[in-house]
């Protein structure tokens, strides 16, 4: 697919409430299940400088690859619910609050899952929303337990 065709991409947040494009993300690869993008920081940061996401669209679940220089710092994995726009070319990821760190040495972080009941509560999200949350979060954790982790890694390979 060219450049020309790439859909626009925003990120919608529900804590805080935004949504930002995702300008300066560059799209390596597109297709109807997978769309992998190079970034670096916005901002200058001590901690990392750019990174490579690999989401998988039908799964929910958004990959990065953080990075200092050359080297990989850790996996960042978003849970995510995607809308596709097809007339405006346009896809807005919505991120459904739960995270998921992997480090390098196989340590496991389970983020802002106390964000789901709050957002609950404040109406920010649905009841569907949150069970979906809960389901892919659950369906990432068994991949990563069951040691098949680096099987979803290898799509990253199609940006080469």
């Amino acid at each position: 697919m060219e450049n020309a065709c790439y859909p626009t991409l925003y990120r919608r947040r529900y804590i805080p409430d935004e949504k930002v494009c995702l300008r300066n993300d560059t799209i390596v690869y597109y297709d109807r299940h997978i769309l992998i993008t190079e970034w670096s920081t916005l901002k200058p940061r001590r901690d990392f400088d750019r990174g490579t996401s690999c989401y998988l669209i039908d799964k929910g679940v958004k990959i990065s690859k953080f990075f200092q220089g050359e080297r990989l710092l850790y996996h960042y994995i978003d849970i995510l619910e995607t809308h596709i726009d097809h007339e405006a070319n346009e896809i807005v990821f919505n991120d459904l609050l739960i995270d998921v760190v992997v480090e390098n040495g196989g340590l496991v972080k389970v983020l802002d899952l106390d964000q789901v009941p709050f957002a609950l509560e404040q109406g920010l999200i649905t009841c569907d929303q949150a069970m979906s949350a809960l389901r892919i979060s659950a369906w990432i954790l068994d991949v990563i337990y069951r040691g098949d982790f680096d099987d979803l890694l290898k799509y990253f390979d199609r940006s080469t």
